[in-house]
């Protein structure tokens, strides 16, 4: 028996439908709310001008302020402010993560303190609502400086802010994820 074959009409139809069914599957898409690749620095400082600054004096002498400021730093002012500790660690933190690794700021600090450590908080991005909140602390947190990095994608500025912490030879040694612990027996 012979089928009768569809007529060019049908055929184009089902073209159409196949392709459009495969372009549509394909289809990705990427909201702009997803931190953790970019810094979010010009978004935040749009939003809220007063929320991000420089340090004024030395970052070793700042302390948490009302209304919550957040320092944008480099490697090096970190690096030179930790030389006066005798145990310190910094801790890397991403305010939107929920993994069981990111633990929040307050109990960082409640840790370090019942430790005798002095624990340095540096963000791994901007995000306003995460990190306006009051936490208890005695050091402000700290944000990294993406204008002086030249790039608003997180690893890389923060690739090159934790060679500014380092000498090359003792980085590996020192980096344990999100913690970098300084004098300190890991």
């Amino acid at each position: 028996m012979k089928y009768p074959f569809p007529s060019r009409t049908i055929q184009a139809v089902f073209l159409i439908v196949i392709i459009a069914c495969i372009f549509s599957s394909c289809l990705v898409y990427y909201p702009d709310d997803i931190r953790g690749i970019y810094s979010y620095y010009k978004v935040t400082m749009k939003e809220h001008p007063s929320f991000i600054q420089r340090p004024d004096p030395s970052l070793c002498e700042l302390e948490p302020m009302e209304p919550i400021i957040v320092y944008r730093i480099r490697g090096g002012e970190l690096k030179d402010c930790l030389k006066g500790s005798a145990k310190s660690v910094v801790y890397f933190w991403s305010p939107n993560c929920s993994a069981p690794v990111c633990i929040p700021p307050n109990f960082a600090q409640e840790f370090s303190s019942r430790h005798g450590v002095d624990l340095f908080i540096v963000a791994n991005y901007y995000d306003y609502s995460e990190m306006a909140v009051d936490f208890d602390l005695e050091r402000p947190i700290f944000g990294v400086d993406t204008e002086y990095y030249r790039t608003n994608f997180t690893d890389r500025y923060l690739r090159r802010f934790k060679a500014d912490l380092f000498d090359e030879n003792s980085r590996d040694e020192n980096d344990v994820g999100r913690f970098i612990c300084l004098n300190l027996t890991v």
